[in-house]
């Protein structure tokens, strides 16, 4: 007996998968590193959360006073969170569609916004280590401050 497959589920996420490679152009190193990117800074923005939930709680303990605003992990910001990256998906979508529509065969409004977004998350990444206390490099976030810079001025 040979392993059973489950047609529809392939079909979906198959088909899923298909549909957005083709969407953000095809399936490169700009769109590896921007996921990459973008699931790292989730990642640490969650353990950031989890950090200052836990800062919290031990104040709160030292002190023996309730502070009002809660800090800590938070399912509405993780939500805001997932909005922003599918909103940066959208944004590489539609510049696919604008360099076919310019008959651009180079795929240079793509890989700009590629660019501009692997700089905003590289930003939000060195952020995010900051708060984590963690130091990070001075060449590190110079390269992140140029992609960003770069991409600012062509616009």
């Amino acid at each position: 007996m040979g392993q059973e497959t489950n047609t529809m589920y392939t079909f979906l996420v198959g088909g899923s998968i298909s549909s957005l490679t083709y969407l953000v152009g095809g399936f490169d190193n700009l769109i590896l590193a921007l996921a990459i990117f973008m699931i790292t800074d989730f990642i640490l923005g969650c353990m950031v959360g989890a950090k200052r939930g836990y800062e919290q709680s031990q104040r709160e303990k030292k002190s023996g006073i309730k502070e009002e605003e809660v800090e800590g992990l938070n399912s509405h910001r993780a939500f805001l969170g997932l909005m922003k990256k599918t909103a940066m998906l959208l944004g590489v979508i539609i510049a696919v569609q604008l360099d076919s529509v310019a008959g651009n065969d180079s795929a240079f409004m793509r890989n700009a916004m590629i660019m501009f977004l692997l700089g905003v998350e590289g930003l939000s990444f060195v952020e995010n280590m900051g708060h984590l206390g963690l130091k990070v490099p001075t060449f590190l976030t110079n390269v992140f401050a140029q992609l960003k810079n770069e991409n600012d001025r062509k616009d």
